[in-house]
């Protein structure tokens, strides 16, 4: 959920810091994205010409301090 909450930060114009405490998870972050977006596109609610201006917002990080310069910052995380 939480990436797709940052998707549609990013759609909106917004760049766009996302961290995983899972490294796997990060890593697979761009094809997730490209995913998402590409699925937009053929449901006629993306433009497929913004698709890589869109996916270029995203930032992962795996430090805390990259959200430092941040304006809005949520947390995503699964309770037990």
């Amino acid at each position: 959920m939480g990436s797709e909450i940052a998707f549609v930060a990013a759609c909106a114009g917004f760049n766009v810091v996302i961290s995983d405490s899972n490294d796997n998870a990060l890593s697979s972050l761009a094809a997730r994205l490209a995913t998402l977006y590409e699925k937009g596109v053929r449901r006629g609610r993306d433009p497929a010409d913004e698709m890589a201006a869109t996916l270029g917002r995203f930032n992962p990080a795996k430090r805390v301090d990259a959200f430092a310069a941040c304006s809005i910052v949520t947390r995503h995380a699964l309770r037990p």
